[in-house]
């Protein structure tokens, strides 16, 4: 279980999280916008409870953010303005400004909208894990040189394959002279007898 928040780190957080939510013009923006790290650092709460800090720091440097617990306004937040998720919020900040549970608001949604909270357009980060929406673009590693160049057949990254194929042939044993080395194998292959 998660101890509470220490009180002086929670007004330090506040005062960080007002400083955000207006812009350089004085307007107010309703959301953050630094790190949640950068937040920790500044304010002095652990990152174990920097998440739901923040949305109760919100509410409190900003009361005008509270939103009635009620299906229609959960699923205006939700949806976004334009309701395609984008602008939307996530659920745990949704739950604190709404002043219930996360398990409640989305109940709430589901009871307005018709459609279950995994079924909500989707603005945040990361891929969909229930197959809903479309999964980000896969990282890829490496040189443009090592992608171009063909796989060769023992399974290396190509880098290695042009000296690789030079030495096909074994070398010729010359008697009982060492083939590697050594600095008489040198000497032997450089004044033949």
């Amino acid at each position: 279980m998660v101890k509470e928040i220490d009180k002086t780190a929670f007004n330090k957080l506040v005062k960080e999280v007002a400083k955000d939510l207006k812009s350089a013009d004085g307007q107010a923006t309703g959301k953050v916008v630094r790190s949640e790290r950068d937040l920790s650092e500044a304010s002095g709460v652990p990152m174990n409870q920097i998440g739901k800090g923040i949305y109760l720091a919100e509410i409190t440097a900003d009361p005008s953010l509270k939103i009635k617990a009620d299906g229609k306004t959960i699923a205006k937040i939700k949806d976004g303005p334009k309701g395609d998720g984008v602008d939307g919020h996530r659920w745990p900040r949704i739950a604190v400004r709404a002043g219930i549970s996360v398990g409640a608001a989305q109940k709430l949604y589901q009871d307005a909208t018709g459609r279950t909270a995994q079924d909500a357009p989707y603005g945040g980060r990361g891929r969909r894990m229930n197959g809903n929406g479309a999964a980000p673009a896969p990282r890829t590693r490496g040189t443009k040189s090592a992608k171009a160049a063909p796989a060769t057949s023992r399974g290396t990254s190509g880098r290695r394959a042009s000296r690789s194929t030079a030495k096909t042939a074994p070398a010729p044993k010359r008697g009982n002279a060492r083939t590697r080395g050594t600095r008489a194998s040198a000497k032997a292959a450089a004044n033949p007898r």
